[in-house]
């Protein structure tokens, strides 16, 4: 695309920028970057058309009124549009950096976009959105909290196996990680116990290579980390045995046909998530360490119902209800092996059973010796705090707010429950002794 096209193109469409209130908070981004990323987002957007393209080129245009006309140059040596993408030279680390925080503006508008004209499906967030919300911030709010891509289909993803599913060898396993219910622990387990290899970045750049024997240096963790393993091809490079992450619909969309998911959980009872995210919060905040737990679980911005919110798709602040229950329990029973957090060894021992894993001779005692506390390292989950007395004025005030999760956990203990019965008979058949 030649520069004097595109700006003859921009101050064309100039008009159309003040028709799009919602761009403005998009203008101090752009400008931070340079104009390699100008050059980039210009490529980026000249091969879309119709509305996507008026959107996205009234967002430029405000930016391209601001900024000198030559930041528009575009070197074609270095960007060569092909199919919608803009493949950038190997050594040219900064720009394709640039290009991503771009590249994900953009999708923030598509989703905005759709949702100014009404194509997304009611149940993408469901409930009635927080009053002065735009559109933006609704698409930023998601992308923080969900990620940034998305299974084929993402209701029940596509490429994550049905709990039920027989086992096959090309399956991995994922780990959504609830937080505050003993994460890392887990990664710890799987790692040290049977030695599964897992995605984690420990150094960056993130890269398909191997930092510990047993850790790829990628991260599953964040929104941008998921979205980076997919470009990386991560699950089908035969590199991982696991992922673990929080987002659980954003993570599931990793998976693919020749490598499915199959995906585990643990729970612990939403009540006690939420003290010790709140003693967390205490230590990182200053602002709360005046303020009790039930002071702050009733405030509009605690962050209540966090596992019905990820499995449904729901922005903080909107309205749940007993459908967006519903759906939390068909995902949770179609999808989800489940663990309890309280319950570790039973949980660890149900795991080894449905993945099939097998304990390297001599770390017969591993589970063990990790769970009652006698391994070398501390799980950064924890945080120090004291509960509320059960049944207490402060522990109904949280478990009001956590109604909708607390329904979730007791599915969640029911599943528990019959998992034991199912594999206790596979256990007595594979192993008269218990392997711990």
């Amino acid at each position: 695309t030649d520069s004097h096209y595109i700006y003859s193109s921009l101050s064309l469409l100039y008009l159309r920028a003040n028709e799009i209130g919602i761009i403005e908070a998009r203008v101090t981004q752009i400008l931070d970057e340079n104009e390699h990323a100008m050059a980039s987002y210009a490529t980026m957007i000249s091969s879309l058309t119709g509305k996507r393209a008026t959107l996205l080129f009234s967002l430029f245009v405000l930016v391209a009124t601001v900024v000198q006309y030559d930041l528009l140059k575009i070197s074609h040596h270095q960007l060569e549009s092909k199919d919608g993408h803009v493949p950038i030279e190997e050594n040219s680390r900064g720009l394709k950096e640039y290009l991503q925080r771009l590249r994900d503006a953009a999708d923030e508008l598509r989703s905005e976009q759709r949702m100014l004209q009404g194509e997304d499906e009611k149940d993408d967030t469901d409930g009635e959105k927080k009053e002065g919300r735009s559109p933006m911030e609704i698409a930023r709010i998601r992308r923080a909290h969900f990620g940034i891509i998305f299974p084929e289909a993402e209701k029940m993803p596509l490429h994550l196996r049905n709990t039920m599913d027989s086992l096959h060898s090309n399956d991995i396993a994922f780990f959504w990680h609830i937080p505050k219910t003993g994460g890392k622990l887990m990664r710890v387990i799987m790692g040290n116990c049977f030695g599964l290899r897992r995605a984690e970045m420990l150094k960056e750049p993130a890269s398909l290579e191997f930092v510990t024997d047993i850790v790829v240096n990628v991260d599953t963790q964040t929104p941008q980390g998921i979205a980076d393993a997919h470009d990386m091809q991560l699950i089908d490079s035969g590199m991982v045995d696991m992922i673990s992450s929080p987002h659980s619909i954003s993570a599931a969309a990793l998976f693919t046909p020749y490598h499915p998911g199959r995906a585990f959980t643990i729970m612990q009872h939403p009540v006690v998530t939420a003290v010790s995210k709140f003693a967390e919060r205490k230590r990182i905040r200053p602002t709360l360490r005046k303020m009790s737990l039930a002071e702050y679980a009733v405030q509009d911005y605690y962050p209540d119902n966090w596992m019905v919110r990820q499995l449904t798709g729901t922005i903080p602040g909107d309205e749940l209800t007993e459908d967006h229950l519903h759906r939390a329990k068909n995902m949770l029973l179609a999808k989800f092996f489940v663990g309890i957090a309280d319950q570790m060894e039973e949980t660890v021992r149900q795991l080894r059973l449905y993945y099939e894993w097998i304990t390297p001779q001599g770390q017969e005692t591993c589970v063990r010796d990790m769970v009652r506390g006698t391994w070398p390292g501390e799980d950064d989950d924890w945080e120090p705090y004291k509960l509320p007395k059960r049944g207490g004025n402060e522990w109904n005030i949280v478990a009001e707010r956590e109604k909708w999760d607390i329904e979730l956990y007791y599915l969640g203990l029911e599943m528990f429950s019959k998992q034991n019965l199912m594999l206790n008979a596979i256990q007595h058949a594979l192993e008269p002794q218990s392997f711990w």
